[in-house]
Formats: structure tokens, C-alpha cells, sequence
């Protein structure tokens, strides 16, 4: 199973953006249960072993899911900002990262490209890897079956399929005129100090001098 990058998506994935989300935690991790949840959410979202392939004598990459790809593995760290920032290998996959990262504290980071995400399906995702954490630790029934579709449509792809170009052109001018009405508000000069911010009085207001 696989398509072709949207415009979009591939410029958001050739700059390498991503979007990383992480749990601190309280108590006891189970991390062999952990890592049972991940094999889990690999069969409800498949596209988590997917991986982003640039081929010959096209200009557009592919994002393409195969059933024997191998799914995330749990990973370990001892610095979280080492974890967020570590090089990601979109071409080799798996698109999902997770690590368990113990630096006096327990967090459970999770990184994904920002192609094939947006902060509502990243949260959705989130939540589900730790309703099969919590269903495996406690012997509740898994959820059933991948979250359908596997692999959905671009953004570019819906979009054309319900406005025409010229109700998108209208919607962008219309959008950039009504912000035009609405400038950025500008901090008082006399706000800053020093390049950085005034004192404060207990009042709230900027000490002037």
C-alpha cells in the first residue's frame, strides 16, 4: 500500500518536521507490557511501520506501508533533549519512535513526522497507546482491527475533490483580507529594557523612567 507525497507533505518531510509528544509518569512502568502495546498499535495503525521512499527519476517521494516492515521498538534514552532531537530515518521506517527516556524522572517520548499528522490525530494515537498499556496490564479485551483507512488520502487530494481552484483562491484572499484588518498588536517601546523586558510592579504595569 502506498501513494505519492502531496506537494505539502513532501516539503514538511524534506525539512525534516516533526512532532513529538511525551508522558511523564508516576509510579512503575512496565516495559515489557510497553513494548507489547506498540506491537498492538502497529496493527491499529499500520502506517506507524511505514516509511518514505525517494525513487529514481521522480519528484515526489512515496510513503508506503508493507505488512513485513518491522513495527516501532521501544527505545531507551537517559536525556530527553537528546531524545527529541535525535536523527530520525524516514527512508528506512518505522514513521513512529518511541523511547522511554529515565533521567530522575520517567517520560514515554513519541515522535512522528508532521507530514501525516496533525495535533488531533497525534493525541488520538497517544491515547490509544496507552489504552492497549492499560488493557494488556490489566487483561481487558484489545481493540479490534486497524483504525481505517490505512492510509488516508492527502489533504491536497480532499481538498480539490470538494471546492474548485478558484473557490480556494477566494477563500485564501478573503482569509488575507481579513487579516490585514487585524495587524499584530506591537509591545510599547517603553516595555523593554535593555533588549528584554521592563521591571514590573506588583501592579502589573511596566516601570517607566
Amino acid at each position: 500500500m502506498e501513494r505519492s507525497l502531496a506537494p505539502h507533505e513532501a516539503a514538511i518531510a524534506s525539512a525534516g518536521v516533526r512532532l513529538v509528544l511525551h508522558s511523564e509518569l508516576e509510579g512503575s512502568l512496565d516495559e515489557a507490557v510497553l513494548a507489547r502495546a506498540l506491537v498492538q498499535l502497529r496493527k491499529s495503525y499500520p502506517l506507524t511501520a511505514g516509511s518514505i521512499t525517494h525513487r529514481t527519476g521522480e519528484t515526489r517521494p512515496h510513503v508506503q506501508v508493507e505488512e513485513s516492515a518491522a513495527g516501532p521498538a521501544l527505545g531507551h534514552s537517559s536525556d530527553f533533549d537528546d531524545e527529541i532531537s535525535a536523527p530520525l530515518d524516514w527512508e528506512k521506517g518505522p514513521l513512529l519512535r518511541v523511547s522511554v527516556v529515565r533521567d530522575g524522572r520517567t517520560r514515554v517520548v513519541m515522535t512522528l513526522p508532521r507530514a501525516f499528522a496533525d495535533a488531533m490525530s497525534y493525541q488520538v494515537l497517544h491515547q490509544r497507546l496507552w489504552t492497549l498499556y492499560t488493557a494488556l496490564a490489566t487483561g481487558r479485551p484489545l481493540p479490534a482491527g486497524p483504525v481505517r483507512p490505512v492510509l488516508g488520502p492527502a489533504l491536497d487530494d480532499i481538498l480539490a475533490a470538494r471546492f474548485t481552484p478558484a473557490r480556494l483562491r477566494d477563500f485564501v484572499a478573503e482569509r488575507a483580507r481579513l487579516d490585514t484588518q487585524a495587524p499584530p498588536a506591537l509591545l510599547p517601546a517603553l516595555a523593554s529594557r535593555d533588549g528584554g523586558p521592563a521591571p514590573i510592579r506588583a501592579s502589573g504595569s511596566p516601570v517607566s523612567r
